[in-house]
């Protein structure tokens, strides 16, 4: 199993590294920003700047330094970008059935849930990997971009971002796992769970925007990660949470059946 392991980490590194490097990069522009509208006390007049809609939606971000410097956990670009790499990670199985790699593990007196495991492994390492580069770069940006005096992010506020960015793109990812230990084709894994994940980001976009599209609030895992609501102290943490990873969980069991007893 440690080969297999050794195999995925060694095909991801590339775009592991820029994934990183974005995040980093990220946090460290986003953080000098911050430092540099605080130094001309431009807070207020951003706030005002602002439609409503944008306010309800980032909330006390644009109120504070140290709100702010937390903008990039629930940045859409970051989180879409977060769960677009975790299900690229977790279809890995199809991939592997498509390459015919799991011939040769077949080979071997291993089970075949050796390969979902594995992927199940990565996925996880890589989200907290990620979560991990994401804090180094913020904390290193505000030892270096934070103005003397200003009051840096409450490490609660962190944890909890943290915590529903790391659920969501974990989730996803699962769901792309299932998706692989079903499927022949990567491309049709990630596909069909990459698009599912942009139409319910917009779905959950609707709901808030719109009062005809409210009944269905239940239907998308975004609704379970709203920032601003986290921020505020309005949102449902222990509800939240479970369902993320309530997603995650039930997606994974269904592709440790799956691929243990289809036709490869």
């Amino acid at each position: 199993m440690l080969t297999l392991v050794r195999r995925s980490f060694g095909r991801l590194s590339r775009p592991f590294a820029a994934v990183a490097v974005i995040l980093i990069g990220f946090q460290a522009a986003l953080i000098g920003s911050a430092a540099s509208v605080a130094g001309e006390r431009g807070f207020l007049q951003l706030a005002n700047a602002v439609p409503t809609w944008i306010h309800e939606g980032l909330g006390p971000a644009l109120t504070s330094f140290a709100g702010m410097t937390l903008l990039g956990y629930f940045d859409p670009v970051i989180t879409l970008l977060l769960v677009q790499f975790a299900i690229y990670v977790g279809s890995e199985p199809a991939g592997d059935v498509e390459a015919g790699l799991v011939d040769l593990v077949l080979a071997r007196a291993w089970p075949r849930r050796v390969i979902v495991i594995r992927s199940l492994a990565l996925v996880t390492v890589v989200v907290l990997t990620l979560l991990a580069c994401m804090v180094a770069g913020t904390y290193a940006s505000l030892w270096l971009f934070a103005p003397a005096g200003v009051e840096w992010p409450a490490a609660r506020n962190l944890m909890m971002l943290m915590a529903h960015l790391g659920a969501i793109s974990w989730g996803f990812g699962c769901v792309a796992l299932a998706a692989g230990a079903s499927l022949n084709r990567r491309a049709s894994a990630i596909g069909l769970v990459a698009l599912a994940s942009v139409g319910f980001f917009l779905l959950d976009f609707l709901v808030e925007m719109s009062t005809r599209f409210k009944a269905f609030w239940w239907t998308t895992p975004f609704h379970y990660f709203h920032g601003a609501a986290i921020l505020l102290r309005n949102s449902h943490p222990a509800r939240d949470l479970s369902v993320l990873f309530g997603i995650g969980i039930v997606s994974a069991s269904f592709a440790l059946w799956r691929f243990s007893t289809r036709d490869v």
